[in-house]
């Protein structure tokens, strides 16, 4: 960073060490991974520590019944008998600075009571005030399950969900920061780092980088699990979607001459998406490793290089090795129950008749959430569904 100043017309040059941005001049930290991580204190949030919500009183709670007049308990936590005092001292706020009387139904007051009611103003601190009051008795156990009970979870107001602090949200390639590529699905930023405008330079900088980043996606694509974004939380995957992703990170790491024990690794699995979990299988073996898959679905064991059938029946009926080989001659073994009904010599016919249930049905509107995009479903009851 060099500065040029020139009193008395003469011309000096401060140098400085250290990263600034080029356009605005502000000193920041060096680029290095854990800059751009929510895992580490140097990228993660500080407001929300890098988990992306952040505990927040929740109008629900506090007012679970709106109809309710506020010298009534319509402020929950105020109504308690520990806490009579603050509700005396609300009321006479509320009468006294907004003229607002206490048998005012809750969902009467207008956006400035309202507003008055939260934040407080004057001498009154508002609930939310009181909360923060009461935060200083915290090392109590039962102060903080009582102020627990009111709060729920909310996007983080400073990062807005992105998890990570000001600092690494600076850095742009081709016009995103880290924060707007994980807001890809995997097949959008599969795409976006396939195409992305580099000069002849910096792409060799980032040859390998960028090599490992696409075939990973590129993985997660194979997979079926593509609509996924990057940003996606693991407790809100399905088994199904956590299993195949597994398998991705397996397939990524490509590791040689090891042996995989999947035990039915197609549960969960919409029947189209088999044939993709069935590639990943086949990619593993490719190169170089092997692969024992304990499955009772017929595409994988169609797909299956050995079979082995175990039995004859289940429980303390089976245990024993009832055939095995490979695949052309599995099939043709006459002491195979499997391989009758892999071959087709026997079949579970469909049934002649459906029930058609009681006639009344379990409707879902409007369903949002995660991949749900207002999804309408109409159930029938008394049916196998």
């Amino acid at each position: 960073k060099l500065t040029a100043q020139s009193p008395d017309g003469l011309l000096k040059i401060k140098a400085a060490q250290g990263y600034s941005c080029s356009s605005c001049g502000e000193p920041h930290f060096p680029p290095n991974a854990a800059l751009f991580s929510s895992n580490s204190p140097l990228g993660a949030c500080t407001n929300c520590s890098g988990f992306g919500e952040v505990l927040e009183l929740d109008e629900e709670l506090v007012v679970p019944d709106r109809s309710r007049a506020l010298r009534d308990g319509a402020i929950d936590p105020l109504s308690k008998p520990s806490y009579l005092d603050w509700q005396k001292e609300m009321l006479r706020a509320m009468e006294k600075q907004r003229g607002v009387p206490g048998y005012t139904r809750y969902k009467d007051l207008k956006p400035a009571d309202k507003k008055f009611l939260w934040e407080g103003g004057g001498d009154f601190p508002g609930v939310r005030g009181y909360f923060e009051e009461l935060k200083a008795w915290k090392y109590k156990l039962h102060v903080r399950v009582f102020i627990r009970r009111f709060q729920s979870l909310r996007t983080c107001p400073a990062c807005e969900g992105s998890r990570l602090a000001e600092a690494p949200l600076r850095f742009r390639v081709a016009g995103k920061n880290v924060a707007d590529i994980l807001n890809f699905t995997v097949d959008e930023a599969w795409a976006w780092f396939r195409d992305l405008p580099l000069a002849p330079g910096e792409r060799k900088k980032v040859k390998e980088v960028l090599r490992q980043l696409v075939e990973r996606l590129h993985f997660l694509h194979l997979v079926g699990v593509g609509y996924l974004r990057l940003c996606r939380k693991g407790n809100t995957l399905s088994g199904g979607e956590y299993q195949r992703i597994s398998l991705a990170s397996q397939l990524g790491s490509k590791l040689s001459n090891t042996l995989y024990v999947l035990d039915e690794p197609s549960i969960g699995l919409h029947p189209l998406d088999t044939n993709k979990l069935i590639q990943v299988i086949h990619g593993l073996r490719d190169h170089g490793n092997t692969l024992v898959v304990v499955e009772h679905d017929t595409n994988v064991m169609k797909a299956a290089d050995f079979l082995v059938e175990v039995g004859p029946l289940a429980g303390s009926e089976g245990g024993e090795i009832v055939a095995s080989g490979p695949r052309a001659e599995f099939l043709k073994k006459r002491q195979s129950l499997t391989a009758k009904y892999l071959s087709g010599e026997l079949s579970l016919p469909k049934p002649r008749a459906r029930r058609k249930g009681n006639g009344k049905f379990l409707e879902l509107n409007g369903c949002r959430e995660n991949n749900l995009q207002e999804v309408n479903l109409k159930l029938p009851l008394g049916a196998l569904v």
